[in-house]
């Protein structure tokens, strides 16, 4: 590996290349981040980028349970160096955490090159292609936790640290919502194997009942244009007229959701589907594509006309394939256990640990009165029946303990981070939303401003950057090119 990097070393003098490299480093997020179902439509072609596929590929050897030494059985991590910018000398290491899906490869940013630092991707253990023996089974699934992922990075920053005859090498953690969250995590948990995060949309407060989540697409809808929050609450009533009059078959027939018929929770999980689909619209920064989308409904519509002018929203942000995988399906989340898929994973996490479960607000509700905390925890019973027998669900006042919740510290103590929110995001409601002591926060507000960055300029998010850029030096060093 490193006589990989002593060659790769020379690649920082061919500065055009690697230039050009970092500028469309610094563009789109991979379209890898979103599921295949979400990738027909603008949102995939406007938002998002060509997947990671670049980096060397390495596995790391890991305890399938860190916290239990008589337990000896093992698994694998995967992750990607890129050493392109890397001075082996003094360059620090940049670790990007691993999220709720496969990790493809590594590629250094603009950051990385100014700070001549060897760029790391971690991939998330239960994601992607670091799978345990027996694969997302009901027996496996307790060994996915945060605090399990925090230990499996420690290891890889280890060995590396190892491998370049440094122990005490700096190292900076970079992060995006769940991931965002995960750095905060580390840096807390691991003080001195990290001596900073930025974290972009880090959901780090765990709430169980989240239903600020829908508040907050409200507001930020009703804000830009009442007509638009109104005419997405009566979509949400026509479609729970229908029901009642017995034609729940149509309506998920309009969207393409047939599969969820006659299952157990087909209809709770036909209204997460079609909530999410608006308010991720939202979350990504498409609000005005939304509210220019329902403004063409025809004066004085039907039930049915409303469906078929969201639908068509919908379809054209989205492609035609949102409902088909197992995200929201609980019957296929129950017995899925596809290799490189993210649902059934990110389910069990969030029915065990962080929750963020997204019930229907009281008042001003985009989703359905259907969906109850009660409806959201039984669909977790159901799909995992077994494991979740053993852990109360979901543990987020005692995770919140441990890591702090909206004030993030472990053991009472948190430094050298900083949160970077977006204005139309509603995941910021699971953020500091502050700035606190040795953490700063920043705060970029725009019509489109979306999640870790979606629908922002390089002019609208630059002053957040700036700041970001600049508490990383204060932990690092002043940037020397090589």
């Amino acid at each position: 590996f490193w006589l990989k990097l002593d060659h790769l070393i020379g690649v920082v003098m061919q500065l055009p290349a690697v230039l050009a490299l970092l500028a469309f480093a610094n563009g789109r997020v991979p379209v890898t981040m979103l599921r295949p179902s979400q990738r027909g439509g603008r949102l995939a072609r406007e938002r998002f980028g060509p997947p990671v596929q670049s980096g060397i590929l390495q596995w790391l050897e890991v305890p399938l349970d860190h916290f239990n030494e008589t337990d000896l059985r093992t698994m694998r991590i995967r992750w990607y160096s890129d050493a392109s910018v890397f001075d082996n000398r003094t360059g620090p290491i940049f670790v990007d955490m691993g999220g709720e899906g496969p990790q493809t490869g590594v590629r250094c940013s603009s950051r990385a090159a100014d700070h001549n630092a060897l760029c790391v991707a971690v991939e998330h253990r239960f994601y992607g292609q670091s799978l345990p023996e027996g694969g997302l089974s009901e027996g496996n699934m307790r060994y996915l936790t945060v605090e399990q992922n925090l230990a499996d990075t420690a290891m890889v920053i280890d060995t590396i640290r190892a491998q370049l005859g440094d122990s005490s090498r700096a190292v900076a953690n970079f992060g995006g919502s769940y991931s965002g969250a995960t750095c905060a995590w580390f840096r807390l948990r691991y003080p001195s194997k990290s001596s900073g995060c930025v974290g972009e949309s880090a959901v780090v407060n765990a709430i169980l009942d989240f239903t600020r989540f829908d508040a907050h697409v409200f507001d930020v809808v009703h804000r830009y244009n009442p007509a638009c929050s109104d005419a997405l609450m009566q979509s949400t009533d026509a479609m729970e007229r229908l029901f009642s009059a017995g034609r729940k078959e149509f309506v998920k027939s309009v969207f393409r959701a047939d599969s969820l018929n006659d299952t157990r929770f087909g209809d709770s999980d036909f209204w997460y589907m079609i909530a999410d689909q608006s308010a991720m619209m939202v979350q990504y920064g498409a609000k005005t594509a939304l509210c220019s989308g329902l403004a063409n409904l025809t004066s004085s519509p039907s039930d049915e006309d409303r469906l078929q002018n969201l639908n068509a929203v919908l379809v054209d942000h989205y492609g035609a394939d949102f409902a088909s995988d197992c995200f929201y399906n609980s019957r296929c989340l129950r017995h899925d256990r596809g290799e490189e898929g993210m649902a059934r994973s990110w389910r069990w996490q969030k029915c065990s640990q962080v929750a963020y479960l997204q019930s229907a607000p009281s008042v001003n509700s985009l989703r359905s009165s259907a969906l109850t905390l009660e409806e959201l925890e039984a669909q977790c019973h159901y799909i995992f029946p077994e494991a979740l027998l053993e852990t109360p669900i979901p543990r987020t006042a005692e995770f919140d303990r441990t890591f702090g919740g909206s004030t993030p510290a472990y053991d009472g103590a948190g430094s050298n981070i900083v949160f970077l929110d977006y204005s139309d995001d509603p995941w910021m409601e699971c953020s500091p939303m502050k700035a606190l002591p040795g953490l700063p926060y920043c705060l970029t507000t725009c019509d489109d401003c979306g999640h870790c960055g979606a629908g922002v300029t390089e002019a609208e998010g630059r002053r957040c950057q700036q700041q970001a850029s600049a508490a990383l030096s204060s932990w690092l060093g002043p940037t020397v090119l090589v």
